[in-house]
């Protein structure tokens, strides 16, 4: 079922229910009258689209919190693994500008779908050579071809198109949360390989295929659920916004890109969220080589870490979309993110050493508490400030930039290692505080952000 919203009652947002038909031809207008409609289906699409971007974390990160014992069993080097999560990194930044016109060109169905077959080919990709070569080290190669086409699902079905997907399909009392659960899904598949990478892959690693064919398996099912139920877009807009005809705007993508790097709110944006969200993947990318030699925590405990960032972040995405959602004070709940996000940077940095794991762990729990809510707050803020420049551009910017910054810092931080001799092994100190400091001074920029609400603005005169 449907719920039509009158455009003289926007304000009071009066709804009557409508028959909801599931029309595959998403051109044709469901309701002639002119009116904006809310489908019970959005959420059925939200879960679909959040499955998929939950996919490509765990397969970039399969490795993250099962290092050292991939290491020995397959014989390579840290460096070597640690590729494994940079290359889906790598192909991310070439294929941005392609999934941001195929987006903009063909419509998240057809790039959901380009995506999907990635994903399932990828993932399959990885688990097959267990059985049909023989040499362990061939086969870690094998499996990074795997992990390339794996990577190529992310720019095509990622963050670079959750605020579109929001946009397309929720009203605009709805999509901050709607882009907060979308984006949460990407952090939770963080998570979730944290978790379940130390659980099912034994010391010895000989039971790693049986983690390849888990993610297979999941890849195949977010495979058939984009080509068979998955929409784009509903046969009606939710808002006024998803209503106007941007036609025009989307055949010109780099003249989009240039408006949106001559906005100086979206500049702070930009630079902030970059900076952030590289912080944060070098950090969970490196969360085994910072704790698991230095300082001697397990492998478990470094799996705690991460779940733990993961966790309390979900929660803080969602009281913090609910607060937008209701409020509108985005400027407001960035702030207020960003200093507690500080104080648990703080505090990480005072606890690194041996036996302070309670320390640490509530630490993370506090950064990423603030740090995976930022996320969903930045994108729909690029996209307010932007306005009507179409949302894939102005996210996928900011997300290509996060992950060559990343890149970047991944590559020193892990050249920031101590000696093997030093009074902690591979001490990783000085990398884990340079993290820290961008962290700051990407908070420093969302601070200083003060750019209007133009889509708000907009749809509030209509």
């Amino acid at each position: 079922h449907g719920v039509i919203i009158h455009n003289h009652h926007l304000s009071k947002m009066n709804y009557q229910f409508e028959k909801d038909m599931y029309d595959t031809n998403i051109n044709t207008p469901l309701n002639p009258n002119g009116e904006l409609v809310l489908y019970r289906r959005r959420w059925l699409m939200l879960l679909i689209f959040a499955m998929a971007l939950m996919a490509s974390p765990v397969l970039q990160l399969t490795y993250a919190s099962v290092q050292d014992t991939v290491i020995v069993f397959y014989g390579v080097k840290t460096w070597q693994v640690n590729l494994m999560s940079m290359v889906c990194m790598m192909v991310y930044i070439p294929l941005t500008f392609f999934g941001s016109y195929s987006m903009e060109k063909y419509g998240i169905q057809f790039t959901a779908r380009l995506g999907a077959t990635f994903l399932f080919v990828g993932g399959w990709l990885r688990y097959v050579p267990h059985w049909v070569v023989e040499d362990k080290y061939t086969r870690f190669w094998v499996y990074f071809v795997g992990q390339t086409i794996t990577g190529c699902a992310q720019p095509l079905l990622g963050l670079n198109n959750i605020s579109l997907m929001a946009a397309n399909w929720f009203g605009d009392q709805e999509r901050t949360i709607a882009s907060t659960l979308g984006a949460l899904s990407n952090i939770i598949g963080n998570g979730v390989i944290l978790f379940i990478g130390p659980t099912i892959v034994n010391n010895d690693g000989t039971n790693l295929p049986i983690l390849y064919l888990v993610e297979a398996g999941y890849t195949s099912i977010i495979f058939i659920l984009i080509f068979t139920i998955f929409k784009g877009k509903p046969p009606s807009p939710p808002s006024f916004s998803a209503s106007l005809d941007l036609a025009e705007e989307n055949k010109y993508f780099f003249q989009n890109v240039r408006k949106c790097f001559k906005n100086g709110n979206y500049l702070l944006l930009f630079f902030g969220y970059a900076l952030g969200y590289s912080s944060f993947n070098a950090l969970v990318t490196l969360l085994n080589e910072i704790f698991v030699r230095p300082y001697s925590y397990t492998s478990d405990q470094v799996g705690m870490f991460g779940a733990g960032m993961i966790g309390c972040g979900i929660i803080g995405a969602l009281v913090s979309g609910v607060v937008i959602d209701c409020t509108k004070w985005y400027k407001a709940v960035m702030r207020s993110l960003v200093v507690v996000s500080m104080g648990g940077i703080a505090l990480l940095m005072f606890n690194l050493k041996p036996d302070h794991f309670v320390q640490i762990l509530i630490a993370f729990c506090v950064t990423g508490f603030a740090i995976v809510a930022l996320v969903p707050a930045c994108l729909e803020s690029a996209v307010e400030c932007t306005f009507p420049i179409p949302e894939g551009t102005s996210t996928s910017m900011m997300n290509l930039a996060g992950t060559l910054f990343a890149i970047i810092l991944i590559f020193v931080m892990d050249a920031m290692q101590g000696p093997a001799g030093g009074k902690y092994p591979y001490d990783m100190t000085h990398a884990v505080y340079l993290s820290s400091g961008l962290l700051v001074v990407a908070g420093v920029f969302m601070i200083c952000f003060h750019g209007k609400l133009k889509r708000m603005e907009a749809e509030k005169d209509k």
